[in-house]
């Protein structure tokens, strides 16, 4: 009777204790975030909402459908993540004017290199909502993407006149283009944040071509072009062929200059 009522009592407390795991695991408080909220400011003093601009969330590799919100009048926006969202805890956003770059930006995000995108990490966050920022000042702050930017472009002895300088936007293709004037300098005017490839000719000269060169606040950029070695005669250069014309006219020279001695001497001896 009594190793009975020990073995129901050991499979009681062995279920009990079962139960209270279970019981545990399911009361955690950790949940998924669904919604981000947040503020988006422009830079200023006070800073001003940045109502109307869109704002775009994605995954870190960009091949899901964003997810769009509009700014409103008073600079705040949600995100309402689908189901293809909620198990992710690290996300891009960006903005659809590119012309807009982030400032300062609250915890949890940071700036993308080379990009006007930004990264949101929220690795163990709890609870359904989160919030960027508690005001126009701590949330994400934008100023204008884009700058007037002077080029110079020279030779290696003087600026280059007519030179036409050519800047293809990597993200989007959108090309600008320009000709130097006698100074040498071209100023863009307005010209967006971003990635260019720069190409550069000239007249005489070897083109000039720079990938991948930022621009999100410069407001100079020099370009530095060699002079071409035209061919002439059998491949040669001009250097090449002025040298050689200069050994062919000492050659004449000491040729005239020996038929006049012999000469001369030849007069003596008459």
């Amino acid at each position: 009777m009594h190793r009975k009522l020990f073995a129901f009592v050991f499979v009681a407390a062995l279920l009990s204790s079962t139960v209270v795991i279970f019981a545990d695991s399911d009361s955690s408080d950790a949940t998924s975030v669904t919604t981000i909220t947040g503020y988006v400011g422009m830079a200023g003093s006070p800073n001003t909402p940045a109502k109307g601009i869109e704002i775009n969330l994605n995954n870190t590799a960009e091949s899901l459908e964003p997810i769009k919100a509009i700014v409103d009048d008073e600079g705040k926006f949600t995100f309402t993540l689908t189901s293809e969202y909620t198990s992710l805890d690290t996300f891009n956003i960006y903005f659809t004017d590119i012309d807009y770059i982030a400032q300062s930006m609250p915890e949890r995000i940071s700036a993308i290199s080379g990009t006007n995108h930004l990264r949101l990490d929220l690795e163990g966050v709890t609870g359904t909502t989160y919030q960027l920022g508690s005001d126009l000042y701590h949330g994400i702050v934008l100023i204008l993407g884009h700058e007037d930017v002077e080029f110079t472009v020279k030779g290696t002895d003087r600026f280059l006149r007519n030179a036409m300088i050519t800047l293809e936007d990597k993200d989007s293709s959108q090309e600008f283009s320009g000709e130097t004037q006698s100074d040498g300098k071209y100023t863009f005017t307005n010209l967006p944040y971003g990635i260019y490839r720069i190409k550069v000719s000239c007249n005489g000269y070897q083109s000039v071509t720079e990938d991948n060169v930022t621009f999100n606040g410069q407001t100079t950029h020099s370009v530095t072009m060699v002079e071409k070695e035209i061919p002439t005669f059998y491949g040669m250069t001009t250097y090449h062929a002025l040298m050689m014309l200069g050994v062919a006219v000492g050659l004449i020279l000491v040729l005239i200059s020996y038929i006049m001695v012999r000469r001369n001497s030849k007069g003596i001896e008459d």
